[in-house]
């Protein structure tokens, strides 16, 4: 080997490591979380609970019926209505979106591990809040996949997977750079497609 390609050898080695190293700190946590939640929720029939389910009825007074009735569909819930709701229900429904559906009002508060609605019958003057609880594994599971997260958890999941694909692709050229001196670093590195492809082939209907 020329001083040239040795050179140039070691420089990419080099720099390599480096960002496996640093790509592999920064996702650690994260690798760890989808990988142990990759398990649960390929078998959430076993590990996810039933759920707890609680119901509430809220009386809705006459003022806040005439106000709810006047908004419109389509706009934002304002700030002192979403405040006097939360005070007497415990929901946070600021910034929530106005669909009144013949006198009914309906907001999802559905978040990770937990189902939840809100609904505010404007004819009986009475407010619904329905809960189920799904239980720890469960707000794991929706972690994983996103699930009732909002847009700062998404963005975080991008964030993970850019380093995942950084982890993965620098390790992938230090097997490059060290294969000529480990016979058996492309067999190993072909079941991971090979295996795949035939599960897929063979026994995925």
């Amino acid at each position: 080997m020329t001083v040239g390609r040795a050179n140039k050898r070691e420089f990419w080695s080099r720099h390599l490591r480096q960002w496996h190293w640093i790509s592999s700190a920064v996702c650690l946590v994260l690798m760890l979380l989808f990988a142990a939640s990759g398990i649960t929720l390929n078998h959430a029939d076993y590990f996810e609970s039933k759920g707890e389910s609680i119901s509430r009825e809220f009386p809705l007074s006459e003022e806040m019926s005439e106000r709810l009735v006047r908004l419109k569909n389509g706009h934002a819930l304002p700030d002192a209505i979403a405040e006097e709701l939360r005070r007497q229900t415990g929901a946070e429904l600021f910034a929530r979106t106005i669909d009144n559906q013949y006198g009914e009002l309906d907001f999802d508060l559905a978040r990770p591990g937990v189902d939840a609605s809100l609904t505010i019958d404007l004819n009986a003057r009475k407010i619904f809040l329905e809960e189920i609880d799904r239980g720890p594994v469960a707000m794991v599971n929706d972690l994983h996949k996103g699930r009732n997260t909002g847009p700062a958890w998404k963005l975080l999941i991008d964030a993970g997977a850019a380093f995942f694909l950084l982890f993965t692709l620098t390790g992938f050229g230090l097997l490059f750079l060290q294969a000529r001196r480990r016979a058996s670093t492309w067999p190993l590195a072909s079941l991971g497609l090979i295996v795949p492809v035939l599960v897929y082939i063979l026994l995925v209907h």
